[in-house]
């Protein structure tokens, strides 16, 4: 199994600088996992590597297709295992650094983002009780999950038995399979630092230049508002001060996003109970020592 090292952990934890780090420690390609630093035309507001850094630094996946083109969790599975696979065969390690974890988790977990294109039964004959009956039969701890009366879930379970043979306990435990040898490693920060460091990081946004990106962003598409890449944290609120001709709030962005970096702690330490938590710099020689143990081994 191939190896992988992973960094992940809440926004504005500083997962960038020490993936840059071990980068330049270990000469090993960076691949990002960051749903919106993709995007060309989106810089201020999604705080990713200075174009000097990602020029020095091998990063993929990062400041290279435009907002008009189509991205999404399927497309990023599909380029990343590319990029993995060409990076395994110069004989080095492949260094994931994700914003988005769920990109993270469809890269590193044996997610099966193909669309089915069989037409699946909507059950509209069927009454909620009957459906669960059903589903208890076909798949009986998902059952057990869903309330009778949440019929678009158990509709959901039973579509999933149609459209893949499996169950979507099946399908759940398979996703939690790894299709890598991972170090997965997580940037655990004091939360009343971490929140400090985003209500800071979202001035510093404004300062170098949010308000001034959105509006040429507009300028050259009065619909640019409409794609999906920006749904990003905050563009709609930079978007809402241009409309109104008011200053940004920038309190609300921070709120919004310090509320994200709670499900962001939440989510890893879920999914990732045997990763290594980096404290800082106090940790360099013991990560060290584990990165080391981990490519040998």
């Amino acid at each position: 199994m191939n190896k992988l090292i992973v960094i992940v952990g809440p926004t504005s934890s500083h997962k960038s600088a020490l993936a840059l780090k071990i980068s330049k420690m270990l000469n090993y390609p960076l691949v990002n996992a960051d749903a919106f630093q993709v995007y060309k035309e989106l810089n201020a507001g999604t705080n990713k590597m200075d174009k000097d850094t990602i020029k020095k630094t091998p990063v993929y996946l990062m400041d290279c297709i435009s907002i008009y083109d189509e991205w999404n969790i399927k497309e990023f599975q599909t380029q990343a295992k590319k990029i993995l696979a060409d990076i395994y065969k110069a004989k080095q390690i492949p260094i994931i650094v994700g914003g988005s974890n769920l990109y993270v988790d469809a890269l590193i977990k044996n997610y099966d983002l193909s669309s089915s294109s069989k037409r699946t039964n909507s059950y509209e004959d069927m009454d909620n009780e009957q459906l669960h009956k059903l589903l208890e039969k076909l798949d009986p701890q998902e059952a057990k999950k869903i309330p009778a009366n949440n019929r678009k879930r158990v509709v959901r379970a039973l579509q999933i038995i149609e459209e893949t043979g499996m169950t979507k306990t099946s399908k759940d435990v398979q996703r939690q399979k790894y299709f890598y040898d991972c170090l997965v490693i997580y940037m655990d920060v004091e939360r009343s630092k971490l929140y400090e460091t985003i209500n800071n990081r979202v001035l510093e946004m404004v300062d170098e230049g949010w308000r001034q990106e959105v509006e040429a962003l507009i300028k050259k598409d009065k619909n640019v508002m409409n794609l999906n890449a920006l749904k990003a944290l905050g563009y709609q609120e930079v978007y809402e001060a241009i409309k109104n001709k008011t200053s940004i709030n920038t309190d609300l962005i921070a709120q919004k996003t310090r509320h994200y970096a709670k499900r962001q702690v939440t989510w890893c330490k879920h999914q990732y109970p045997k990763m290594f938590s980096y404290h800082g710099l106090m940790d360099d020689d013991l990560l060290r020592k584990t990165i080391d143990s981990f490519i040998k081994n």
